[in-house]
């Protein structure tokens, strides 16, 4: 079993079809086929079904997945290791997650993949999908619905949040005062903030924006209106209370990355934040 086959095989499977996989490695769409049925009569076992769609890992071909993974980042890291060529990782995210969730999941990271670097860059949500879809970044971490067909979501946790009000307020009288809440397009916090007050009053709510997430949190602090953020964002030396904001609604914070091919550090990256995540409590 030469590595090269195992490396075909191992993009056959993870892209599901041949013509793709013939095009992410630049190679003619024969020399693909005939590798993976060399690759097949020499183990004496069948690796894939072949349908109209493409290709589907058999069961045989599933558990060689599993050793193709160890065997082809060990080559890499090998090829990284001796030419001193540290990949990076090209990470969006959103402020928000950008400010709580990601630092945290990057140190652990950065502990078990110490040869990969990484770079971050914030936008809006549909900006950085787009960015996904079109190859300028690996990956990003959203809180909307992906509806790009050349994204997938690796995977979905809920987000932990909280009504936060300045500190004299309590949660009954939070709703008649006005939101203070991001400006940027599309963001979840503020459309389920403002979807709970207009259940609740009948009233559309007085909307004060901030493009900064210090600036909300300190909009309130001193008085202006409410807000809806992750608890984790939320200093404690300010004075804020927190409630518990089940009755608002919930977000979910996904790892995007294309549905054509995925960097074998993003899907190392995603491991290891489902690894964290699972330690404490919640990933779907």
């Amino acid at each position: 079993m030469e590595s090269l086959e195992l490396r075909i095989f191992w993009e056959v499977a993870y892209a599901g079809s041949i013509t793709k996989a013939s095009e992410n490695m630049c190679y003619a769409q024969s020399n693909v086929t005939a590798h993976i049925r060399h690759l097949e009569q020499e183990i004496e076992v069948t690796l894939f079904v072949r349908h109209s769609k493409g290709v589907t890992l058999t069961e045989k071909g599933k558990q060689l997945l599993r050793y193709a993974d160890q065997v082809v980042h060990l080559l890499d890291e090998a090829k990284q290791h001796l030419t001193d060529n540290k990949p990076i990782l090209k990470i969006g995210a959103t402020q928000t997650i950008a400010a709580h969730a990601l630092p945290i999941w990057l140190d652990a990271f950065a502990r078990v993949y110490p040869q990969t670097r990484f770079s971050v860059s914030t936008g809006i949500q549909s900006q950085l999908l787009q960015a996904v879809a079109d190859g300028g970044l690996d990956c990003a971490f959203v809180n909307t619905q992906i509806e790009n067909s050349k994204v997938i979501a690796l995977f979905s946790m809920q987000e932990n949040l909280a009504l936060i009000t300045p500190e004299n307020r309590c949660y009954e009288e939070s709703m008649r005062l006005p939101l203070v809440a991001s400006d940027i397009p599309g963001c979840p916090y503020r459309g389920l903030l403002e979807s709970w007050v207009l259940r609740n009053t009948g009233i559309p709510a007085e909307v004060i924006t901030f493009d900064t997430l210090a600036g909300i949190i300190k909009a309130v602090a001193l008085g202006w209106g409410i807000s809806l953020l992750p608890r984790a964002v939320v200093p404690e030396n300010e004075p804020l209370r927190l409630f518990c904001a089940d009755e608002i609604g919930a977000t979910f914070i996904r790892l995007a990355a294309s549905n054509n091919t995925i960097n074998p550090a993003v899907r190392n990256f995603s491991g290891i934040i489902r690894s964290h995540t699972n330690a404490q409590g919640g990933c779907e």
